[in-house]
């Protein structure tokens, strides 16, 4: 009509078109009103794509129109590298390089826009492993994510492990992402890498290193706890408050962090030694053993210091560092736990006796306590043995009596007999013991017993059955005084073989040897010997004899065995020849008439020396003694003394009064102790003397002779020297008158010497 047309858009887009009237060379237009139908993006295909390489998806709908230079697409913010027309109901993008999900979708068509949200998302990042799976708990360390699709350069990421983010993370490949790791504790945190919003997780998990332990100050403390000990190592982590210290088995009663190498620990009361050290950390823990020691219990004093044997009793221990009253002290006297132990404080305990033996015990409460104080049982004491005599083969038990024998299970117990030790002790009760006896000889054996480090000694315990001899048995009855024949000595209770006091004596002389044949016999080796003897046995203390049980044979002498006629001064040795004359340790003697020889030296057992003695004469009867035996060689050719021999006088004249003295000279006068008789002619020499073997004295009998014999006479041999000896002369030296009548018979004197004293 005039006022209204109809007209038919040609194809296109846009909106708020103006629209033109035109009349001949009039026109008209009406501006922004009509539009084009804006354009409808319903889907597309495929919804998501690679990160580095393009893809091409379709994007369906409505309102594309037929103008495809009017067509672009758009990727979330980015186009798409090309977008094609393809019909009014469909484009086609290819998808730029980028990352990301839920990409919004654009599609414009001239100036109008339609988009699609949440349409399109690029390949999810894909974190495969994280190398290393380790690390310190300080953190610091850069870890690698491995995987792929992590995009481009300019990717955004956020890497976590755990809970924790990491202080950093860097963009290195589309494999490839590094983190650096923040402080943290703990095992199996899993790591996640966020890209884009999109986080994905590795399939393996990462690990703070355990805590380690290197050291504590101070390693000993109290054990009273309540004082600081500082624990030093590494990987203890940050301040997070889960770290724990534990010494042996009990925990600290606080733990302070002082720095990922450093905790400080009150300690908690407790006791032991060589405690290891624990630090836990989350669920990881790293210990060292040994490391730490509560202060090792120290014992001052006890009281009483002294208990039976029997046990039961208490005493208290007083010291330090004996723990808190949850523990139980593992108390020790000596090596033997007490029946209970019962603590008082840290500085007392109480000790429940147990049973047993020993001196100077030390009271240990642990390894290593120091021990000021010592324990001791009441001292064993034997009292008494019952029998009081035991045969001496041994074998019998006697029962000992007395106090402090402990208990059956009582270690270190023993026994000796005289100084011999015995094996066969048994314990009976406290009060008494049985001990079988040994094979033994004597009287008063003492007993000694041994219990710990106790000695009780019982003088005269007991005493072995006496060995006594019944009788002597020998192959001929008697033997040599040489000895070293053997006898067989017959009795009893002369012990066992190897019992060894058993001696045997012929007479007073012990045998060459005394060996044990049986508990009734035993053989003597005959030692050297004379006469009838006794044969005894010394059986330790007790002696048995047989009287008059063995002769030696008797010896005798059968000849004197010399070199010619003897001199007068002895000193010559001469042969005693004969049988049984002993063995060189006798004693025996010998005479050459009544004179002893003044040694007597023993040769063998058929011959012994004598050096004669000085002596004259002829006919000496040799005589040998041997102890009490004496027997005589008899009178030989060869028993004579030389003979005498005069060779002169001197002076050979003397005066006629005598009483002057003359030296006879010779040989064979014998010794001083011989007194000779000396004659001048037949008148004997007023007194004479020995002067030597060679030589007389002669005091001058009166006379007048000239040429007179000189005898002389020395027991009963006699030598003369003929007309050796002459009176001097007699000689006129003057008259008492020199005249006188002729008629005689007057007496005139002469005077002079030598005139004799006897007409």
């Amino acid at each position: 009509s005039d006022s209204s047309v109809v007209l038919k858009p040609a194809s296109g887009v846009s909106h708020t078109l103006t629209a033109i009237f035109s009349v001949a060379s009039f026109t008209s237009g009406i501006p922004d009103k009509f539009s084009y139908n804006s354009p409808i993006a319903s889907s597309i295909k495929p919804t998501n794509g690679p990160t580095l390489e393009t893809a091409t998806i379709s994007l369906f709908g409505s309102n594309f129109a037929d103008i495809p230079h009017t067509i672009r697409g758009q990727v979330d913010v980015l186009g798409c590298a090309t977008s094609t027309f393809v019909s009014e109901t469909s484009l086609t993008c290819v998808t730029p390089v980028a990352v990301g999900i839920a990409k919004r979708i654009e599609a414009t068509v001239g100036q109008q826009v339609n988009s699609l949200t949440n349409a399109f998302s690029y390949d999810l990042p894909n974190s495969f492993i994280v190398a290393p799976t380790f690390g310190p708990t300080t953190g610091d360390i850069v870890i690698t994510f491995f995987g792929d699709n992590f995009g481009t350069t300019s990717s955004a990421s956020n890497a976590n492990i755990g809970d924790s983010a990491c202080t950093s993370s860097s963009w290195i490949s589309d494999t490839s992402v590094l983190c650096t790791v923040a402080p943290g504790i703990g095992i199996d945190h899993q790591p996640s890498l966020t890209m884009h919003g999109n986080t994905d997780s590795t399939t393996n998990l990462f690990s703070y290193q355990p805590p380690s332990v290197s050291g504590l100050h101070p390693r000993v403390a109290s054990s009273t706890g309540s004082s600081t000990i500082s624990v030093f190592g590494s990987d203890f982590g940050p301040l997070v408050g889960t770290q724990r210290v534990q010494l042996g088995d009990t925990m600290c009663e606080a733990t302070t962090w002082v720095s990922d190498s450093s905790l400080d620990c009150r300690l908690s009361a407790g006791r032991g030694s060589a405690k290891a050290a624990a630090v836990s950390v989350a669920s990881l823990t790293g210990s060292v053993v040994g490391l730490f020691s509560y202060k090792a219990a120290a014992v001052s004093s006890l009281e009483p210091v002294q208990a039976p044997s029997t046990g039961s009793s208490f005493v208290t221990a007083y010291g330090a560092d004996f723990g808190t009253t949850g523990y139980t002290l593992p108390v020790k006297l000596g090596s033997t736990p007490c029946e209970a132990s019962i603590w008082r404080s840290d500085s007392s305990f109480v000790c429940k006796v147990p049973s047993g033996v020993g001196n100077d015990l030390a009271v240990a409460v642990d390894t290593g306590s120091t021990i000021n104080a010592q324990f001791s049982y009441v001292q064993a004491h034997v009292s008494g043995v019952t029998p009081l005599r035991v045969p001496a083969t041994g074998s019998a038990v006697v029962t000992l009596f007395g106090s402090g024998f402990g208990q059956q299970s009582s270690a270190n117990r023993g026994a000796t007999v005289s100084g011999t030790a015995t094996s066969s002790l048994a314990w009976t009760s406290d009060t008494s013991l049985s001990l079988q006896v040994a094979p033994g000889q004597g009287n008063g054996q003492q007993l000694e017993l041994t219990i710990s480090t106790f000695e009780s000694i019982l003088s005269a315990a007991f005493s072995y059955d006496h060995g006594r001899i019944a009788s002597v048995v020998s192959a001929s009855g008697n033997g040599p005084v040489t000895g070293s024949t053997s006898l067989t000595i017959q009795g009893s209770n002369f012990g066992i073989q190897d019992y060894s006091i058993a001696v045997a004596f012929i007479g007073a002389t012990k045998c060459e040897a005394s060996v044990w044949s049986s508990e009734s016999s035993m053989v003597c080796k005959v030692p050297s010997g004379r006469g009838y003897q006794d044969v005894s046995a010394n059986l330790d203390t007790y002696v048995s004899t047989v009287a008059n049980s063995f002769t030696f044979d008797v010896f005798s002498v059968s000849s004197v065995a010399s070199e010619g006629a003897l001199p007068t001064t002895g000193s010559v040795s001469v042969t005693l020849l004969g049988t049984n004359l002993g063995v060189y340790s006798e004693s025996s003697s010998a005479r050459v008439g009544g004179t002893a020889c003044p040694a007597t030296q023993w040769i063998a057992d058929s011959s012994v020396a004598c050096r004669t003695p000085s002596g004259v004469g002829t006919g000496k009867v040799v005589t040998l003694s041997i102890q009490r035996e004496e027997k005589d060689a008899g009178v030989g050719d060869n028993q004579v003394y030389r003979l005498q021999a005069q060779t002169h006088a001197t002076p050979g004249n003397g005066p006629g009064p005598g009483s002057a003295t003359i030296t006879i000279l010779g040989t064979g006068f014998g010794e001083q102790g011989y007194t000779p008789l000396i004659r001048i002619g037949d008148t004997s020499c007023e007194s004479t003397a020995w002067t030597a073997e060679s030589s007389l004295s002669c005091k001058l009998p009166k006379g007048n002779a000239a040429a007179r014999s000189v005898i002389a006479t020395l027991v009963n041999r006699v030598s003369t020297l003929s007309k050796s000896f002459s009176y001097d002369s007699g000689e006129l030296t003057d008259v008492s008158k020199q005249n006188g009548p002729s008629t005689g018979s007057v007496v005139i004197t002469l005077l002079g010497q030598n005139f004799g004293f006897e007409d």
